[in-house]
């Protein structure tokens, strides 16, 4: 089961995501609703191959975009998911897909770090990557 401060994170980027105009499409709640606002506690889990999404969303272009929250910069699994969620892009347009990833503010300078250290920095300063903290 996911962490409270994690769980936390995800529900403020999907708030986040309203105020800049993308819809919500799917939460991994991992069985914890209580952290989350009542409006997505009825959404599916998102659904990707490498690997699953704490959120997913969509524009109002129709584009598609995927949402994780971290909270240990040492998680045997953050280096394949930023690589495996940041190369994806949409299927019959090839428009890669962003990424944001959100973490505690505490951690945010290690995350920057993480990303030079896996070669996805040009990620970041290309749009392709947005880095959110609470």
């Amino acid at each position: 089961m996911a962490s409270s401060e994690h769980q936390r994170l995800v529900n403020a980027l999907a708030l986040a995501w309203e105020g800049r105009g993308i819809r919500v499409t799917a939460v991994d709640m991992a069985g914890t609703p209580q952290y989350f606002e009542p409006r997505y506690r009825n959404l599916p889990r998102p659904a990707h191959s490498g690997g699953i999404p704490d959120l997913e969303g969509v524009d109002a272009n129709g584009l598609v975009h995927l949402g994780e929250a971290e909270t240990d910069m040492d998680a045997e699994n953050l280096t394949r998911q930023l690589r495996n969620f940041s190369n994806l892009v949409m299927k019959h347009t090839n428009v890669p897909v962003p990424l944001h990833v959100i973490v505690p503010a505490r951690l945010r300078s290690r995350l920057v770090a993480k990303m030079f250290q896996i070669g996805l920095s040009d990620r970041m300063s290309g749009g392709r990557i947005v880095i959110w903290s609470l």
